[in-house]
């Protein structure tokens, strides 16, 4: 099945999508709140982060030093403004939504991530995502070697030598395969981190049409991907688009192996009745 997933009101998507390199990845994910919270205003969480841009500005005062960067970062937002992770994060889909974030000062690692990404970027501080195992956290280079920033623990600075450690405590993984996640990770990539984390709340909390509206970013960044085409049409079928869920399956039933015909077969069978009993 040829499957042309188009998102005409959110530009900055649609170039993650398209591999367009100039993507605002801070738009992006507004626009991905935005579909769970229609009518949302980006003015808001765009001003606050310039505010913000302007404080951190102010306190370096023309310091270049990239510890006293990050330093500088944390004393205003997880100090100041009180940007701060939590346990209870895991359960609340708001805490992926950066409008949320800014605020109720709670959040995701990668969505608190992601607004000290943007501050930083305001005032000219190259910070870079870093899809760890387990930890989404930032990136900064310096004379020193790579720095890296926990904003989920309120702005933990750590060198390679420190993080490795804590990553490969953390994931219980080898060194050797540690060190590659430790890289910047690019926009899509994120992208695909912060929609996966989405997609999994709301199929725990049985949200399907919410987790709908996610499954289908996430076919369309990763559209070669058989598991993404097979979780849409699933997922489909439980948001009541029987349609799609019966053109999805009977794609998927084409090519997928033995250990997934017998459920793929039943829920395109359920879905062919639901869509007879329909129309």
């Amino acid at each position: 099945m040829t499957l042309k997933l188009v998102f005409p009101d959110d530009v900055e998507f649609t170039k993650l999508v398209q591999r367009d390199r100039n993507a605002n990845l801070t738009l992006a994910a507004l626009e991905v709140a935005r579909e769970a919270q229609p009518g949302l205003s980006f003015r808001p969480t765009l001003e606050w982060i310039s505010k913000r841009a302007l404080e951190v500005q102010s306190m370096l005062s023309g310091k270049h030093d990239p510890r006293n960067q990050l330093q500088a970062l944390a004393q205003c937002l997880s100090g100041t403004h009180g940007l701060h992770g939590s346990s209870s994060a895991y359960d609340q889909a708001e805490a992926s939504y950066l409008n949320r974030v800014v605020s109720t000062g709670t959040g995701l690692p990668i969505s608190l991530s992601l607004v000290w990404w943007e501050v930083a970027r305001s005032i000219g501080i190259p910070l870079q995502g870093v899809s760890a195992p387990l930890q989404f956290l930032l990136r900064l280079e310096s004379e020193e070697g790579p720095l890296f920033v926990d904003a989920f623990r309120g702005g933990l600075i750590l060198d390679w030598e420190e993080c490795l450690e804590w990553l490969t405590d953390l994931s219980q993984l080898p060194e050797d395969e540690v060190r590659p996640m430790m890289d910047p990770a690019r926009p899509r990539e994120i992208m695909t981190r912060m929609l996966n984390n989405l997609k999994v709340l709301h199929v725990k909390q049985g949200h399907w049409e919410l987790a709908h509206q996610v499954q289908r970013r996430l076919t369309a960044l990763l559209p070669g991907r058989f598991d993404q085409h097979r979780d849409l049409g699933l997922i489909a079928f439980k948001a009541g688009h029987y349609g799609l869920a019966v053109q999805l399956l009977e794609d998927c039933l084409r090519s997928c192996d033995g250990s997934e015909r017998s459920v793929l077969t039943r829920h395109w069978q359920e879905a062919v009745r639901c869509l007879s009993e329909r129309n």
